[in-house]
């Protein structure tokens, strides 16, 4: 019998300049609010999705990916997300 693992990871991570600035962020309003720079989901082992308020960060993480190869790579403006909350389980 040839048996095939799988992984399924599900991954919230939010970026704070300064630690006790942590709140935890439910929705696209919440981030725009709150000191946090970055989140990073990733969820099935495949789906990434990077929100940043640097452009910068932003730029860099697509011109990462564009050049790792990856598919069906995406850069929205805020009025081209559909993301109703943060929560990926």
């Amino acid at each position: 019998m040839h048996c095939k693992k799988h992984f399924i990871v599900f991954l919230k991570m939010q970026a704070y300049l300064e630690p006790e600035n942590f709140k935890e962020i439910i929705a696209l309003d919440d981030f725009n609010k709150s000191k946090c720079r970055l989140i990073l989901l990733i969820y099935d082992c495949e789906y990434v999705e990077v929100y940043a308020k640097d452009k910068n960060i932003i730029q860099s993480v697509y011109s990462n990916a564009i050049n790792n190869n990856f598919s069906d790579i995406k850069l929205l403006k805020d009025s081209g997300i559909t993301r109703k909350t943060f929560c990926i389980l």
